[in-house]
């Protein structure tokens, strides 16, 4: 099954500053991402599902009343927000949230943070908006296990995606962490709707291409889909229950969760992505990083039909420079970077310091063994064009 899954939008991001009286893109703890095709808002709670901003007439939302959380809307058709898609989980009850499962000290604990709990506590710490992408930056703290969620919207694309990053601050050792992201798609309905989509597994991690695509879709008025998409063996997609607060439940398709690959029903219930670390021990060079996206269309993610499959993720289809960066996050301590003809390479990181500087032709091999943990830019230049991707190093 060829999959192309997107789950980086390179860029190099420069601050815009607006004022909270003339329809900011923050307001009251919150953060709002609008894009040409999706809009997402992002609340104190590092979640989507923020009341809309008073007055504000710039964002869209579909069912109930301006006040009633709204997570993300997307117009696929592109056709200047006619017939738009969503919100996918209000008009009914915002089931919408984040969570970790984690194991301290002999004892398991479930914090989340949904429509009805906050017990991971945090506040949005950055927000940035350029001509061509907006990115939001959530940190929490739960039992001194450290929570920074990095959301980016390119603006023209169909979907945007989430970088996790988990970092021990404390001095005791945290085992089977587990990451998920729960949501009910409520798929064009409003209120006195049916609630019920299709809901599939479509891809399951350890299968085909160890890609996982779970998708929510719904065809009256007009075709809705969402999807969420991960690449690895950490990863696991599961369909089933509403208030899924438990991030091993989900990952091991347990209670009321199924992980089966092909899975399917059409019923008012939740999706799901959840990710496992076995091990974080204390310090910084042990933070774990990894990302993950949503999208609201098919053709978003899905290859060019050439029957071959993509490994790790795959490329932004529209890039002055077409590389490929593979595996992403990095395994192993070696990624891949391909691109047809002579090109120079650059790799920087979180502080803007060059740690690699080469040139190399057609395929090549970085090691990123000796590089700390987390978060890099791959910046490739060719025949004066300059293409940027981000990097994960686990």
């Amino acid at each position: 099954m060829m999959k192309r899954i997107i789950l980086f939008l390179g860029c190099v991001l420069c601050a815009l500053s607006y004022s909270p009286t003339v329809f900011s893109q923050e307001w009251g703890g919150n953060a709002y991402m609008k894009g040409d095709y999706v809009e997402v808002a992002i609340s104190d709670r590092g979640k989507e599902g923020a009341a809309a901003i008073p007055g504000d007439t710039v964002y869209h939302f579909r069912g109930g009343a301006a006040t009633v959380p709204w997570g993300f809307v997307a117009n696929p058709q592109m056709d200047g927000w006619d017939q738009y898609n969503g919100d996918y989980f209000t008009p009914g009850t915002p089931e919408c949230g984040i969570g970790l499962t984690y194991t301290l000290l002999g004892t398991t604990y479930n914090k989340g943070n949904n429509y009805d709990i906050f017990e991971i506590p945090g506040e949005i710490t950055d927000y940035t908006n350029t001509v061509d992408s907006v990115t939001v930056t959530w940190t929490g703290m739960v039992d001194s296990l450290q929570v920074t969620l990095l959301y980016e919207l390119q603006k023209n694309e169909l979907l945007y995606t989430t970088t996790v990053s988990l970092t021990n601050v404390g001095s005791n050792t945290f085992t089977d962490v587990y990451y998920y992201d729960n949501f009910d798609p409520d798929n064009n309905q409003s209120l006195g709707g049916t609630f019920t989509t299709e809901n599939t597994v479509e891809s399951q991690s350890e299968m085909a291409d160890d890609s996982v695509i779970v998708s929510a879709i719904q065809t009256s008025p007009w075709s809705s889909e969402v999807f969420q998409l991960a690449h690895g063996a950490d990863w696991k997609g599961a369909i089933g229950g509403f208030s899924n607060r438990s991030g091993e439940e989900i990952w091991n398709g347990i209670a009321y969760m199924d992980t089966t690959e092909g899975a399917y029903t059409v019923s008012d219930v939740a999706i799901a992505l959840a990710h496992k670390t076995t091990i974080i021990t204390p310090g910084k060079s042990t933070e774990t990083t990894f990302s993950y996206a949503t999208a609201f269309s098919r053709e978003a993610f899905v290859g060019d039909g050439d029957g071959e499959a993509d490994p790790g993720v795959g490329i932004v289809e529209n890039k002055a420079v077409p590389f490929k960066l593979f595996p992403n996050p990095s395994q192993d301590g070696v990624v891949t970077l391909q691109l047809k003809g002579a090109f120079t390479y650059t790799v920087i990181d979180a502080s803007g310091r060059e740690v690699i500087n080469n040139v190399g032709s057609n395929s090549v091999k970085l090691s990123v063994s000796d590089l700390a943990k987390g978060v890099y830019l791959v910046q490739v230049m060719q025949d004066g064009n300059i293409s940027t991707e981000r990097l994960i190093v686990q």
